[in-house]
């Protein structure tokens, strides 16, 4: 059964304590991203969310094929308007 997504205020405590570490949803993993994107745009440290998504995606086969299909489409996007 898939549980509902937790906001991401939720997910920054339960991945900054490791002995609480809980794996990603699909939801929340896509929530993530979107975040994560965000974050790294303004130079933030990303660093606990991206090692959070990585576990995920590595145990999701949906999920990566998706983020991969993703990271094509904004690749393909950047290299257009050079």
């Amino acid at each position: 059964m898939n549980r509902p997504s937790r906001p991401l205020w939720k997910l920054l405590i339960v991945f900054s304590e490791p002995e609480q570490a809980d794996e990603l949803t699909c939801d929340e993993c896509f929530n993530v991203l979107e975040h994560l994107a965000g974050e790294a745009v303004r130079g933030l440290d990303v660093q606990l969310l991206q090692e959070a998504v990585q576990l995920h995606l590595e145990h999701c086969p949906d999920c990566r094929e998706h983020h991969l299909h993703r990271l094509g489409e904004l690749e393909a996007k950047l290299f257009t308007r050079r």
